[in-house]
């Protein structure tokens, strides 16, 4: 047992490594960001209101405000790669359903994100075919 736990781990990170994404790798760790844009339903680029945030940590996860809830995930880094996994967040109803849309459209998207690039205060996400997703302003 002890022995298939070490070589699932080892495979894992040699995974990691040869996919240029390392556990909470990148630029990303310890830096907050506040949600500026992100891509309707309709394809086009919706400007945020709700006050998104997402906050990177060392450890490989992230957490943030997603407008009325909180949420938390996984992630791994590196090489302008990002792969995020499906966030756990909580179930507190807003009374403003632009908010709760918002919301719900924020948490999908994180998870589609495949590349990442930084620019100063700026974060963008892109989806695998290059498509801008989110953009977010660094917290100070």
């Amino acid at each position: 047992m002890k022995r298939n736990f070490l070589i699932t781990g080892v495979l894992l990170l040699a995974t990691l490594l040869a996919t240029g994404c390392v556990v909470g790798g990148g630029d990303l760790p310890d830096t907050s960001w506040r949600l500026i844009s992100y891509l309707g339903d309709d394809g086009q680029t919706v400007r945020a209101a709700a006050g998104g945030t997402i906050s990177f940590s060392g450890d490989g996860t992230l957490q943030g405000s997603a407008g009325c809830n909180s949420y938390a995930a996984e992630y791994r880094a590196g090489q302008g790669q990002i792969v995020i996994s499906q966030p756990i967040a909580t179930e507190m109803y807003c009374m403003d359903e632009s908010v709760m849309e918002e919301e719900r459209r924020f948490l999908f998207l994180i998870t589609q994100a495949a590349g990442y690039s930084l620019d100063g205060d700026i974060l963008i996400f892109y989806q695998g075919d290059g498509r801008e997703i989110l953009a977010f302003g660094r917290m100070i």
